[in-house]
């Protein structure tokens, strides 16, 4: 018997660009994964829950509701492999930024990787989800409402609206992002220039 392939040997097998298709074995196999793995990320941002957890817990909500309606009905798990494969693109850069984020403090080389992470992880993460995303997103929509006849159409309404909540979540982390990394530069510079008092440093530090 053959491993099941990955997310993105899926989508270089990927026939056409229905988004409707009948789920194979391996992709049915990638999706109950994907639905596991946002059960279990939920449980730790609800325990212990903080307000800043709420789109984290939204996001892996409306993915949920996009992975039940796939599994359900046995059609469109490609393209939900193909959403979660656009989304997660930029994962191998942020799981080194975030480590470095959180080490930056009690290690000078984590510090240094977290300044260079810092800027690649935001073009990387904008450029991906600000300027890429759009196009597709909106595409994969009109497909998925209009011309995925195979799911039937109440589903194919709330799967589509989450893929658009999903998009909306996804602008307001890149204009974070960008936020704080404009932020972190500013007073950087302050620094530099001799200009920044300990307090205001380290207030820029917890950013």
């Amino acid at each position: 018997m053959n491993e099941p392939r990955g997310g993105y040997q899926q989508l270089l097998a990927w026939p056409s660009f229905r988004v409707d298709l009948p789920n194979t074995p391996q992709q049915k196999l990638l999706n109950e994964f994907s639905l596991g793995y946002m059960a279990a990320d939920m449980l730790f941002f609800l325990l212990p829950f903080k307000p800043d957890d709420h789109e984290h817990i939204l996001h892996h909500t409306i993915s949920s509701i996009y992975l039940v309606g796939c599994l359900l009905h046995h059609h469109g798990a490609i393209g939900c492999i193909m959403m979660f494969f656009l989304a997660t693109v930029t994962s191998p850069v942020f799981s080194v930024f975030t480590i470095a984020k959180e080490l930056r403090h009690h290690n000078k080389a984590a510090h240094q990787v977290f300044t260079f992470t810092s800027l690649l992880f935001a073009v990387a993460f904008v450029s991906v989800r600000s300027v890429m995303a759009p196009p597709v997103v909106a595409w994969f929509v009109f497909t998925l409402w209009f011309r995925s006849s195979l799911i039937p159409g109440p589903w194919r309404f709330v799967m589509g609206s989450c893929v658009l909540l999903g998009m909306v979540v996804s602008q307001i982390w890149s204009h974070r992002l960008q936020r704080s990394y404009a932020k972190r530069r500013r007073h950087a510079s302050r620094l530099a220039g001799g200009g920044v008092a300990a307090g205001e440093v380290k207030k820029a530090d917890c950013v």
